[in-house]
C-alpha cells in the first residue's frame, strides 16, 4: 500500500474455513501507506500485532503528534490490547525522552512540542500521572499563534481533567475559528465520556 498518501482505512483480510473474513480501521491519514511496517511480534512468540497510529494533535507547517495503538487477534475479532503491552510504551517513552533532552538540530526544535505530548500521552497511559502535559497545553493555549492555541486545544481534549476543561471552554471563544472550533469539539466529546485514541476494535465487514 505504499504510495498511498491519503489512505486512511486498514483492512485485515483472514482465510477461514468457510471462507474468508474482512475486519477494518480507520487510523490517521496515511495509516495504510505501509501495513507491513506496522505488523510486530512484539513479544517474539510467534504472534503477530498490529501497530494502529492515530494523531493527537499538530502544529501547522511544524509538527505532529500521534499515538500508537496496539491490536491483536483474541479468538473472536481484533482488539485493541495496548494495555497488555506497558514495557512497549515504557520503552517508548524512554526513547522519546531521551530524543527530547538531546540538543539537535533546528528540525529537532520544530518538532519538540509534538514529542513532549507524545511522552505526556504516554505518562497518562501508563498511570505515572493523568495531568501529565497539562503545563505543556497552557503555555500554548496563551501563544500569539493560532496554530499553537489549536494544538493546546487537542491535548486538553487528550488529558480530559477538571483543569484542562476549564482551559477549553476559555479557547471555545477564541477569535480564531479553528481554535475555537477545536475546543468545541474537544468539550463535546468529554460530556460523553473519556475521549478514544483509537478504535477499540477492528470492526468485521460482511462480503458482498
Amino acid at each position: 500500500m505504499a504510495n498511498r498518501p491519503s489512505c486512511r482505512d486498514v483492512y485485515i483480510v483472514d482465510k477461514t474455513a468457510s471462507g474468508f473474513e474482512i475486519y477494518s480501521s480507520g487510523g490517521k491519514v496515511d495509516a495504510g501507506a505501509d501495513v507491513s511496517a506496522s505488523i510486530k511480534d512484539l513479544r517474539h512468540d510467534g504472534n503477530l500485532e498490529f501497530l494502529l497510529d492515530s494523531g493527537l494533535g499538530s502544529i501547522t507547517n511544524r509538527c505532529s503528534a500521534n499515538w500508537t495503538a496496539i491490536f491483536a487477534w483474541t479468538g473472536s475479532g481484533y482488539t485493541n490490547v495496548s494495555d497488555r503491552y506497558k514495557d512497549f510504551y515504557r520503552q517508548k517513552l524512554d526513547s522519546l525522552n531521551k530524543v527530547i533532552s538531546g540538543h539537535g538540530s533546528s528540525d529537532h526544535q520544530r518538532n519538540k512540542e509534538c514529542l513532549q505530548a507524545e511522552a505526556a500521552k504516554v505518562q497518562r497511559f501508563l498511570g505515572i500521572s493523568s495531568g501529565a502535559g497539562i503545563d505543556q497545553a497552557i503555555r500554548l493555549a496563551n501563544s500569539k499563534d493560532h496554530s499553537e492555541r489549536e494544538f493546546a486545544a487537542e491535548i486538553l481534549g487528550e488529558i480530559g481533567t477538571p483543569k484542562a476543561r476549564k482551559y477549553l471552554e476559555t479557547l471555545a471563544k477564541d477569535s480564531d475559528g479553528g481554535v475555537a472550533t477545536t475546543a468545541k469539539y474537544g468539550l463535546s466529546v468529554l460530556s460523553r465520556g473519556p475521549m478514544q485514541d483509537a478504535p477499540i476494535a477492528f470492526q468485521r465487514r460482511q462480503l458482498q
